[in-house]
């Protein structure tokens, strides 16, 4: 049961992000504009609408917390970690769930209005960001609660959002997904898309050296913790592996204008971080359960097919209300 639970939030928060990423890059566009909004806006707006959705998904974590956080049982932790009382007030299992509705109620509040209107959109961006950020820590980074990044919930956004982006362009290669089948996408259009998808990659990148040079150069032993936890026993691989085939090999495709400027090979670049990112996730996750050794259950590769699957289907079939209306 206790592996079954941590399989389950890994697989979760990878699927989650991709539906939070669209909702991020809906409100993005909303206030920015641009033609790569315009054709992927249908696709966009079917994967926020299956947040509700996910909200009931997130029920087995709830049911789950004893197996998953260890701040439920304050009593293994080390007596400093939980010494000061706003930690112990936060992590209180009817403020953590009253948290998690109000995040939910947020996300599909916004994702409901961006429907309808563009206005207010600019407000609508700054409470993703907020809410974004804090279930960033409330279901990521708590699995270490006596560890704490300013930076964490940004890039784990920042991450969200590069989900979703090559999550869509590889469903606009696809016909059935496209404004009017991928060959009638515009050329400076998928252009513009291969250069956000770039943005973003850099991004990412940047978040986590930052993260990591300003926790290794302070090197203070409540912090360092967490990035030992992910450079022994095999996890260090798994860092080596995101560093070569998540930033260096896509930013060296994606400078290449011309692979940007067709969509098909844009979109064998957008699967490959797609796969990447869901080992970025199992990084950021596992290593809290398995620190310093490198472990992968079944139910680590089984639950993200399967939840990755269902909201594959709710998807298109929200996608298909999206074509009707």
């Amino acid at each position: 049961m206790t592996q079954f639970c941590r399989s389950y939030l890994f697989a979760y928060l990878t699927v989650l992000g991709i539906a939070l990423g669209c909702l991020g890059l809906l409100l993005l566009h909303s206030v920015v504009g641009g033609e790569w909004g315009k054709v992927s806006r249908r696709v966009l707006q079917a994967g926020a609408d299956t947040l509700p959705w996910l909200a009931v998904w997130f029920i087995p974590i709830l049911l789950g917390l004893h197996h998953i956080y260890p701040w439920m049982d304050p009593s293994r932790m080390s007596r400093d970690a939980f010494s000061a009382g706003h930690k112990q007030i936060y992590f209180q299992v009817p403020f953590f769930v009253l948290r998690a509705i109000l995040y939910f109620a947020v996300w599909s509040w916004l994702g409901h209005r961006q429907r309808w209107t563009d206005k207010g959109s600019g407000v609508g961006l700054l409470l993703y960001v907020f809410t974004v950020s804090f279930a960033s820590f409330d279901w990521a980074m708590s699995l270490e609660p006596q560890w704490s990044s300013s930076i964490y919930g940004a890039m784990l956004m920042v991450g969200d959002v590069l989900s979703a982006l090559a999550f869509i362009i590889v469903a606009l290669n696809r016909p059935s997904f496209g404004t009017k089948g991928r060959d009638f996408i515009p050329e400076d259009t998928v252009h513009d898309l291969g250069n956000l998808l770039l943005a973003f990659v850099m991004l990412w990148t940047y978040m986590a050296l930052s993260q990591y040079l300003i926790i290794w150069s302070a090197n203070l032993p409540e912090e360092i913790g967490w990035y030992l936890a992910r450079q022994r026993g095999g996890w260090q691989w798994v860092a080596i592996v995101l560093i070569l085939f998540q930033f260096v090999l896509p930013f060296a495709l994606l400078l290449s204008r011309q692979r940007k400027r067709k969509l098909e090979s844009l979109a064998a670049v957008a699967a490959w971080i797609l796969v990447l990112r869901v080992i970025d996730v199992f990084w950021l996750t596992a290593p809290d359960f398995s620190p310093g050794r490198f472990s992968v259950h079944f139910s680590d590769v089984l639950l993200p097919i399967v939840l990755g699957g269902t909201w594959v289907f709710l998807f298109r079939r929200s996608f298909q209300v999206e074509e009707s209306t």
